[in-house]
């Protein structure tokens, strides 16, 4: 009985005593505030270092893309450049090209005229030697005259012997021999087929080394035409 006496007033005053609670709630609070805060001091530790970290890491990010910036601005400046270059080239180049054709155009037209005026010497000066080199076949079988000669044949020799390249004696004496009538200044005489002959054969030397030349210069007008192509 004394000892269920002495408990009961002592629980009694620990139930009854309301401040002693609160001062207990107070005291499990504050610790329980400490524990947050100690938790919420090492996660601002990880948070300043993890910042730090970052800070480091973003400044790292950033003068690389500075310098990643600078590069791409310089080659695009160079590229510009490059391609302002490309386009004045392209409008050179077509110009240069329309002035090509214009003058391929030109210089074709120009070739074939050469061309036509070549075939119609060249074709006429065959013609001459061929006439010639009759009239000496003629003349050295001992004809007496170029008679036997056809009359297109004749003709051609004859129109031959006022534009050869020959002295005016020998010119004199091939007009003479051929019927041509001329002013002699060497006086009226009769020339004889082997004079007449020699004459013809200097004529066709002289012929063959033009029909010559004439190729040759044909065919360097050709190369020239070509290489211009």
């Amino acid at each position: 009985m004394v000892r269920g006496l002495v408990l009961l007033p002592v629980a009694l005053a620990s139930e009854a005593n309301p401040i002693r609670r609160v001062v207990t709630l107070l005291q499990n609070l504050q610790k329980e505030i400490e524990a947050e805060g100690e938790k919420e001091e090492k996660l601002m530790e990880k948070h300043q270092c993890f910042c730090s970290q970052n800070n480091d890491g973003m400044s790292q990010t950033v003068e690389r893309a500075k310098a990643k910036i600078v590069q791409l601005t310089s080659q695009v400046q160079e590229f510009t450049s490059a391609k302002q270059k490309t386009e004045a080239e392209v409008v050179q180049a077509k110009a240069d090209r329309a002035e090509a054709e214009d003058t391929m155009k030109k210089q074709t037209a120009q070739r074939k005229k050469e061309k036509a005026g070549y075939d119609e010497t060249v074709g006429d000066q065959r013609s001459s030697i061929e006439a010639v080199s009759r009239a000496i076949v003629v003349l050295e079988k001992g004809a007496a005259s170029l008679m036997q000669m056809d009359s297109n044949g004749l003709a051609r020799l004859r129109r031959v012997a006022l534009t050869a390249k020959l002295s005016s004696y020998d010119k004199q004496a091939l007009t003479s021999f051929l019927g041509i009538q001329t002013n002699n200044p060497y006086g009226d005489y009769q020339s004889s087929s082997g004079e007449i002959t020699g004459i013809l054969k200097q004529m066709k030397d002289q012929m063959d080394v033009d029909l010559n030349g004439a190729i040759k210069e044909e065919e360097g007008r050709v190369a020239s035409f070509k290489a211009l192509m």
